[in-house]
C-alpha cells in the first residue's frame, strides 16, 4: 500500500483514488496515468489491503477503482465494505468480463461505474469524470 501525494487531503486537494488491482503492471500503469492526470492515489493489490488503505484515507477517499477478480475476495465484496466505511465513495469496477448481472444490479446507482479491460487513460478519466471526480475541478 503506497500513497502517492500528501498524507492527508485538504479542501481543494486533488481527488484521492484507491486503485485495487492484483496484476502489478496494470496497477503500476493505472497509478502512473492517474498521477499524471492530477489525481492522488493509494495502491492495493488485494481486498484486505484495500480495506486497510481506506481506513487510513478516511473521508479523503473519493473513488475506488476495483478489479473484480481479486485473489482474496470479490471486487464487489470489497466495494460494499468500502461503501459502508466511507459513505459517498464512488466505485469504478474494472473488469475483463461482461458481468451483465452485476451491471444490471448497479444500473441505477450513479456512484458506480464500469471500466472494461483493457482500458486507456482516456477511458479511465472519462469514467471518473462521469462519476463526478474530475482532477481539475478538485471535486
Amino acid at each position: 500500500m503506497a500513497l502517492q501525494g500528501p498524507d492527508a487531503a485538504k479542501v481543494g486537494d486533488p481527488p484521492l483514488v484507491l486503485v485495487v488491482e492484483d496484476e502489478f503492471l496494470i496497477l503500476l500503469n493505472t497509478v502512473e496515468d492517474l498521477n499524471e492526470c492530477g489525481y492522488w492515489t493509494i495502491e492495493a493489490s488485494s481486498g484486505a489491503e484495500a480495506i486497510a488503505a481506506a481506513k487510513v484515507a478516511g473521508a479523503a477517499l473519493r473513488v475506488a477503482l476495483i478489479d473484480l477478480g481479486l485473489p482474496d475476495r470479490s471486487g464487489e465484496a470489497v466495494a460494499e465494505e468500502l461503501r459502508s466505511m466511507t459513505p459517498g465513495v464512488r466505485i469504478l469496477f474494472a473488469t475483463g468480463q461482461t458481468d451483465r448481472e452485476l451491471r444490471q444490479r448497479y444500473a441505477s446507482d450513479t456512484n458506480v461505474g464500469f471500466l472494461d479491460k483493457p482500458y486507456t487513460r482516456g477511458m479511465l478519466t472519462a469514467q471518473l469524470v462521469r462519476l463526478g471526480v474530475d482532477a481539475y475541478s478538485k471535486g
